[in-house]
């Protein structure tokens, strides 16, 4: 993943505390669990694939449910973000958390790996369309879809 976080878990976990806490939520085991997965991983999680590793880590097992709602919460508080596969593909979120400089993504339409990158020649190109269309650009998410080198392999 692309930049993922530049500051120590311990002092991010603290942040996220102090937004919850002002918030009026209490500290929840639970969201720092979550919290730690999502920060140590270096790829895109499912909400299974977050129970499978807070499992492995903490020997905790988390239900459907509790990871979904702390997921939410997230997703609300801009502190995870989620990238959606089309209908057409297995019908699952993933999620990373919100700390990583922009980028966008190339999704494997077989095996789902997920590979982020960012090219500014191609933010430059989407800017420039942008202004000649008199447009003011907010924001931006590019999803590519295509076949991963070790799908294409298997493909032949």
């Amino acid at each position: 993943m692309i930049n993922k976080i530049t500051i120590a878990f311990g002092f991010f976990l603290e942040k996220v505390e102090f937004t919850l806490k002002s918030l009026g939520f209490n500290h929840s085991q639970n969201r720092t669990f979550v919290l730690h997965v999502l920060y140590h991983c270096d790829k895109h999680l499912n909400v299974n694939d977050i129970m499978q590793k807070i499992d492995e880590t903490f020997s905790c097992k988390l239900s459907q449910t509790t990871v979904y709602n702390i997921i939410n919460l997230f997703e609300k508080l801009q502190i995870v973000n989620s990238l959606s596969l089309p209908n057409d593909m297995e019908k699952q979120k993933f999620y990373e958390l919100n700390a990583s400089y922009h980028h966008d993504h190339l999704i494997c339409k077989k095996c789902y790996k997920i590979v982020e990158f960012y090219d500014a020649n191609l933010e430059h190109l989407q800017d420039s369309f942008c202004a000649k269309q008199n447009f003011l650009l907010l924001s931006h998410s590019l999803l590519l879809f295509g076949l991963c080198e070790e799908c294409q392999k298997i493909e032949q």
